[in-house]
C-alpha cells in the first residue's frame, strides 16, 4: 500500500536546529520503490520507543521545540545501531505523533550535524501502545515490507498452516489459514480487548464473499462484498456510535442540547457513506449521509462514458446543487438552488469545461 502524507505546516530549518515556522505544508507522495530513494537517509530502522522528551524548548528565535527519542532497534536497515534521535517540530502542528511504547519505522537525516526525523517524510507508526496494528489500510506494513525487499532481509512466509499471533496481554491478534503459500478460508483479526476487528474470507489470496471491519466497541465500521476479488453489490461505511466522555459536554452545548438527543444520534448505527458497484466491480453510485441519516451528497457514474452527475442536498432534503462531469471535466449546465427549492444561480460549460454563460 502506498503512503500518502497529509497536508501539514511548512517547515524551514535554520542554523543548528534553529527553526522558524509561519506555515508549512506537505504535498508529498512518498513511496519506497528503490535504493536510490534511500540515499538521503543516514539511518533507517524499525524501532520501539522507550522514552520521548523535550530536548530544547521554544524560544524567541526558535519557536518550535525539539524532541529527543530513545528507542530499541528491532530491525536495522541502514546506518549504525544507535538508540537516540532528535525529533524536529515537537508539540507543533508538524509533530508526527510519536509516543512511548509505540513501534515506528524511522528515516533519519543528518540536519545541521545532528541525526533527526521530521514531518513530510517517510516515518510511519507500525504498532500502537496497546499493540494494535493497521491491518485495514496497511500503514507501517507497506514501509516495513518494502524495506525488507530492498535490503534483502528475510520475510516470514507461511505455506500450509494456520497463522496465529498474540498481543502481550495474551489475547489473540490474528488467525488466518494458508494453503500452498496463499490465504485460503477465514481470516480474523481482533483488538487487544478481545473484540473482533475484522472477518474476511479468502480463496487463493483473493477476497471472496462478505468482508467486515468493526470499531473497538464491537459496532460495525465497514461492510463490503467481493466476488473473486472484485467489489460487488454495495459497500457501507458506518459512523462510530460511541461517545467519548471528554467530548460529551461540548457536543451537548454546541449541537444536541440534551444528553437524550446526543445519545439518540450517537447510539444509532448510521451509514456514513455507501458505494454501489456494477457487475464488473466498477462504482456506479456513491452517497454520503450525516449522523441523522439525511443524504448530503449523491454521485451517479457511467463508467463506460466516464460521465458523472453530482448532487448536493440541503439539510431539509431539497437539492442544493447539480453538476455534471465528462472525463473529469465540467460539462453542461451547473445549477444551484436555495433551501426553498428555487433556482438561485447557475451557468453553462463548453466542451473544454470553461464557463460560457452566467445567470
Amino acid at each position: 500500500m502506498k503512503q500518502y502524507l497529509k497536508i501539514i505546516t511548512a517547515l524551514i530549518l535554520t542554523s543548528c536546529f534553529g527553526q522558524t515556522s509561519t506555515a508549512c505544508y506537505c504535498i508529498n507522495h512518498l513511496t519506497i520503490d528503490s535504493l536510490p530513494q534511500m540515499k538521503e537517509y543516514d539511518f533507517i530502522a524499525h524501532v520501539k520507543i522507550i522514552d520521548d522528551k523535550i530536548y530544547k524548548k521554544p524560544s524567541k528565535n526558535d519557536i518550535l521545540a525539539i524532541g529527543l527519542l530513545t528507542f530499541e532497534v528491532l530491525e536495522l536497515f541502514k546506518g549504525e545501531k544507535i538508540n537516540t534521535i532528535f525529533e524536529l517540530s515537537k508539540n507543533s502542528s508538524c509533530d508526527i505523533g510519536v509516543s512511548n511504547g509505540e513501534e515506528w519505522i524511522l528515516f533519519g537525516k543528518t540536519i545541521n550535524g545532528k541525526l533527526s526525523i521530521q514531518a513530510c517524510d517517510r516515518n510511519r507508526r507500525y504498532k500502537a501502545i496497546d499493540g494494535t496494528r493497521d491491518w485495514k489500510y496497511g500503514s507501517g506494513f507497506y514501509e516495513l515490507q518494502s524495506l525488507r525487499n530492498l535490503y534483502k532481509h528475510d520475510t516470514q512466509k507461511f505455506e500450509n498452516e494456520i497463522r496465529k499471533e498474540y498481543f502481550k496481554n495474551g489475547n489473540i491478534e490474528i488467525e488466518e489459514n494458508y494453503l500452498n503459500g496463499k490465504l485460503n478460508g477465514e481470516r480474523k483479526i481482533w483488538y487487544p480487548n478481545g473484540k473482533l476487528f475484522c472477518h474476511q474470507v479468502y480463496i487463493n489470496d483473493t477476497l471472496d464473499g462478505k468482508s467486515e471491519w468493526f470499531y473497538q466497541s464491537g459496532q460495525i465500521y465497514d461492510e463490503d462484498y467481493y466476488q473473486k476479488g472484485k467489489p460487488s453489490n454495495v459497500s457501507r461505511l458506518y459512523y462510530d456510535s460511541t461517545i467519548e466522555k471528554s467530548w460529551k459536554k461540548l457536543l451537548i452545548e454546541d449541537f444536541y442540547k440534551t444528553e437524550d438527543s446526543l445519545n439518540f444520534v450517537y447510539k444509532r448505527v448510521q451509514v456514513q457513506h455507501e458505494t454501489v458497484y456494477d457487475s464488473d466491480g466498477k462504482t456506479i453510485i456513491s452517497r454520503g449521509y450525516n449522523r441523522l441519516g439525511k443524504i448530503q451528497r449523491e454521485e451517479t457514474i457511467d463508467p463506460n462514458r466516464n460521465f458523472r452527475t453530482v448532487i448536493y442536498y440541503h439539510d431539509n432534503g431539497l437539492i442544493s446543487s447539480i453538476g455534471y462531469y465528462l472525463k473529469s471535466v465540467n460539462y453542461g449546465r451547473y445549477q444551484e438552488y436555495d433551501k426553498n427549492g428555487f433556482r438561485s444561480r447557475g451557468w453553462d460549460y463548453d466542451e473544454n469545461g470553461k464557463t460560457i454563460k452566467n445567470k
